[in-house]
Order: C-alpha cells, then structure tokens, then sequence
C-alpha cells in the first residue's frame, strides 16, 4: 500500500527493517509523570523540561512542563475556524515586505486554541495521507510537480514535521471541499496549518543541507497553495473594498513565499542541486523575468493597455508598470494548462516591490494588471485557486468600474468575462 511510505507503523522499524528475536529488557525507573502525548501514545516519556524529546521530534506542543491538561474546543471556538488563513498575517509597506507569517502563523495557533486534540482523532492521520496520496495531490501543481511530490517527498515527510503537518493540512482542507462534516475537516486543517507555519517559519534560518531544502520548498508550495483557499462570499469580502486598518490582508502577498524563501543565501546554496530546480527555472521564479523588448506591435496585451502603463519598445526600469506588463504579456501567449501552470503561479513572485506597494494602495493601473492575471488564473480547473481568483477579479473589475478613468473601464472587458461578471444581473454602471 502507497500509504506505508508515509508511515512507520511498527515504532521498531527502521532503516534495517524490524528486528527478529527477543529483545533484552533494559533496567529503567517507572514513572507516572511525563507529558500527556506520550501518555496517550502509551511511550515512555524522557520528563525534558520544557519540552520532551519525543514532542520535539514530532513537532507537537508539550504540556510536561505545566502539567495542565488540554482544554476542549468549545462551539464559539469551532466556529472560528472556518476563517481565510490568508487573511490572518500583516504586509508591512513602508519596509517592502513580501511575506510576514510570523504573525499569520501566531494568530492561526490563537485561534485554533487547544481543538488539536478533537480534530486529531476525528481525522485520523491514516485517513489524512491515504487521501492525500490517492486524491488529494492529483490537484496540487503541475502533473511533472505532482509526480515529485509522489516520489520525493514521503521520505521527506517522515523526516520534516513541518513538511508532515502542511501535507495533513491540505488532505483535510480538500476532504473539507467535499465531505458533508466540513467543520471537522476544518479544525483539523487549521490545527495542521497552525504547526506547519510554526514549525517552518523556525526553520527559516537553519537550512543546513539539501534535503531541508527540498522540504522547505515541497512545505512552501502546499503553504502558497493553501493560502489562495478561502471561504468568500461575496466581492464585499475582498479587501479592495476594505481600509488599510480594518481590511482583510492582501493574501497576494502570502503567494509570494517561494521567491522570499529563495532569496535566502542558505537557499541558494543548495538550490542548483535541488529535484525542484526544474520546476522552479520553468516557473522563472528563480532567475528573474526574460522580458522581451522590440515593437509594441509584437505585444499580446491590447495596445490600449500599453498605452495607459505607459510600455515603450525599450524595457523601462523607472516605470513600476514596466516589469510586471511584459511579464504579464509573455503569459498571454501560452495556454493556462499543463506547462504554464508554473509560470501563471510564480507570477506574484516576480513582482518588485514598488509594483506591490501600488496595489496595496488600490492604484488603478496595479489593480487593472492584476485584474489581467487574475483573468487567466480563472481558466484554472484547481480546487484551492478558483473561487478566490474568481471573486478577486471580480471584486477588481467592480472597484474600477466605480473609480477608474473611461480608458481603464473600456480594458476592463477581459477580466470581466474570465470571471463570469458579465452573466451576472449586476448593474456595474
């Protein structure tokens, strides 16, 4: 069964296989101390303050240093589960920063509470990577990404409990998509998110060898997928229509995780030796945008659009439009499927932070780009991206419609008819 390279099941079993014959009896003191997981496991507990070993090793919260016991997860606190986790981390503009979990992955710990317990034996982790093997990873990436997962990373998995905790969170997320219980799913895919942020944002500056590498990366790309999944209803609910202090974060700087990790020179001391290097130079998330220069007339974008970015025939670096224009108009060019699921993802990877700070102060040319990359996200067949890119583009088009020059409401056709705004009773006028 696939499922066995995700698991040992027998605690005995390693890399020499299970021991035959009887084992001798060491001497050992009993005690009847020790943390309430080992108990649970019916493991001898080593009784380390603050944490125990065998908690350390499998990345999950110790209680033998307080003694308390778990609390339940009340109703209120269930019901809060079902929240964006995009929504929860901050974008500091002043300082240009693209990504900030720490703070996304405290205030998903806060408000998951003490619920792991519940979630984690309604969700048994055998039924969580069954799923994920069998179903759950034919939705993840491009099909070349997706047979790496298949292949690299249940060994990966075993030994990164960060990798372990993202690969649960995404199986419930998804069973969460389909099964009638959604709330159970949910507890349990926030409680694995929570210790996947933790766990990997602790390991951000200790990456030591290849193999940590290759899980920092496998972990960040099921992160940034999760982080387009949220529960939105209505285009009221983007943060486009909200304040700087009281909006939901803008979760398109969330997706741009892998260049910031990538960006790290520990990174880019093993990255060439890396199994995603292939994917990751396909995407361009890693050596930068190959923008093309030459006649206008070549562009695939409308020339009213270049017009109101202002694109010459020469590569502009003074203009913010520039970069994220001629990237945008080298996507127009190949289809939305297969080997151009990579490039259309790395996409918020690219862009310079100037171009960022332009969005997140609702600048209407940033917005009407964006709105042109949203439109091709909307061909995407992908679970976890097609109601957020959706309603995202639509909540763009609505803002322009409302606020933006007679030239960028005649550009806005093509994203309004990638997200279906058009066949809405809506009255854009």
């Amino acid at each position: 069964m696939a499922l066995l390279g995700w698991v040992q099941e027998d605690p005995r079993a390693g890399r020499g296989g299970i021991q035959k014959g009887p084992i001798p009896r060491r001497t050992h003191e009993k005690s009847r101390s020790g943390c309430k997981n080992c108990k649970q496991r019916h493991v001898k507990c080593d009784e380390t303050i603050p944490e125990c070993d065998r908690c350390s090793r499998a990345g999950v919260d110790c209680d033998y240093h307080n003694g308390k016991p778990y609390r339940k997860c009340s109703s209120t606190q269930s019901s809060s589960l079902t929240v964006d986790i995009a929504s929860l981390s901050t974008y500091d503009c002043k300082t240009g920063s693209h990504l900030n979990l720490h703070a996304m992955g405290a205030a998903i710990s806060a408000m998951a509470g003490d619920s792991r317990e519940d979630s984690m034996k309604s969700v048994g982790l055998t039924r969580l990577l069954s799923h994920f093997a069998e179903d759950a990873l034919t939705t993840l990436g491009s099909p070349k990404a997706q047979n790496i997962m298949r292949t690299k990373m249940p060994r990966l998995a075993q030994e990164h409990p960060f990798l372990l905790h993202s690969v649960l969170a995404f199986s419930a997320t998804h069973l969460g998509e389909w099964e009638s219980c959604r709330h159970v799913f949910t507890a349990s895919a926030t409680y694995h998110m929570s210790r996947a942020l933790c766990l990997y944002l602790g390991q951000m500056d200790s990456i030591t060898d290849l193999q940590t590498l290759d899980a920092m990366l496998s972990t960040c790309m099921i992160l940034t997928s999760l982080a387009y999944y949220g529960a939105i209803n209505d285009t009221s609910d983007s943060w486009i229509f909200g304040t700087h202090s009281t909006s939901h974060y803008d979760w398109l700087t969330v997706t741009s995780g892998l260049g910031f990790l990538l960006r790290q020179a520990e990174a880019q001391r093993y990255i060439h030796e890396s199994f995603w290097l292939p994917i990751i130079i396909e995407s361009d998330a890693f050596n930068g945008p190959n923008l093309p220069s030459g006649s206008r007339e070549a562009f695939n974008l409308p020339a009213l659009l270049a017009d109101v970015c202002g694109i010459g025939d020469a590569v502009n670096e003074m203009n913010p439009y520039d970069k994220p224009f001629r990237i945008l108009d080298t996507m127009f060019s190949f289809p939305t499927r297969g080997q151009s699921f990579p490039k259309l993802m790395s996409y918020p990877c690219r862009l310079e932070s100037k171009f960022v700070a332009l969005v997140h102060e609702k600048d209407h040319v940033a917005l009407l780009l964006l709105s042109y990359w949203f439109a091709l996200m909307c061909k995407l067949p992908h679970w976890w991206c097609r109601r957020r890119v959706q309603h995202e583009c639509q909540s763009i088009c609505r803002y322009l419609h409302m606020f933006a020059t007679r030239a960028i409401k005649e550009l806005l056709e093509v994203p309004k008819e990638a997200c279906h705004l058009e066949s809405m009773s809506v009255d854009l006028a």
